[in-house]
Parts: structure tokens; C-alpha cells; sequence
């Protein structure tokens, strides 16, 4: 029994290294960046704000879009702004500094679910939009 409770320990300690790495290699990363983010969560931040633009115009009065997409743009829109809410709590205010850097990449960690579950949401939403537009298009061509 002694074995398999060493095993345990060693598992443990194997996982916490590679969790404290993972955080120190981020918080590297974070502290020499030139715009206070993480690549990933500017990428998502240009995509979000991409896509609440596109939403906007969706929604817009003189839109064409019918009313399933308006839907799906809304939805679009306030999930983005969640999105964009979450990435810019998620970057280093005022000057940047090692211990900053550290805390941030605890909470990117911490909100890789969240963000991940955003983004498949997110992912989802534009292929029904991909879809009513295709239908959109298709009744068009046919009148």
C-alpha cells in the first residue's frame, strides 16, 4: 500500500511542476509583451470585435437579413462582448511588472474553460449564420 501512495505523491508532484511551469513560462511570455496580452487572447480579441462589428450591421434597420439571423447575429454580438469583457480583464493594467505578469497568467489559466466554452459557442453561432445566409441566398437566386 506504501507503493501505491508514493505513486500518488509522485503523480502530484510530476503535475504541480508541470502546472508551476506552465504559469511561469506564460507569465514570461506576458511580461515581454509589447501589448500587455497573450498572442491567443489578442487573436480573440480581434475576432470578437470583428464579429460584434458584422453583428451590428446584421442588426442594423436597413439590414436584409430575415429574422433568424438577426436572432443569431444578437446572439452573436452579446456573447462577443462577453468575450471581450473577459480578454480585457485578462490584460496587464498600467505599467507592467513581473509580478503583473504572474497574476494575469494565473488567471488565463484559470479561464481556459471559460474562454474555450466562448469560443465553441461562438463557433457554433457562425455556422448557423453560415447556413440561414446560404439559405437567404439561395431563395434570392430563385426569384
Amino acid at each position: 500500500m506504501a507503493s501505491l501512495e508514493a505513486l500518488g505523491l509522485a503523480s502530484n508532484i510530476i503535475q504541480l511542476i508541470g502546472f508551476v511551469g506552465k504559469l511561469v513560462t506564460s507569465a514570461k511570455v506576458l511580461y515581454e509583451s509589447s501589448r500587455y496580452a497573450s498572442a491567443g487572447s489578442l487573436v480573440l480579441q480581434d475576432v470578437a470585435n470583428d464579429l460584434t462589428r458584422l453583428s451590428s450591421a446584421v442588426l442594423s434597420p436597413d439590414g436584409q437579413a430575415n429574422e433568424g439571423l438577426k436572432q443569431l447575429s444578437q446572439s452573436a454580438k452579446d456573447i462577443a462582448e462577453s468575450l471581450l469583457t473577459l480578454l480585457d480583464d485578462m490584460r496587464v493594467k498600467g505599467r507592467k511588472t513581473k509580478w503583473k505578469s504572474f497574476k494575469l497568467a494565473i488567471k488565463e489559466v484559470r479561464n481556459e474553460e471559460t474562454v474555450a466554452s466562448i469560443t465553441n459557442n461562438i463557433t457554433r453561432l457562425q455556422t448557423q449564420m453560415i447556413l440561414h445566409l446560404q439559405v437567404q441566398l439561395r431563395c434570392v437566386s430563385v426569384y
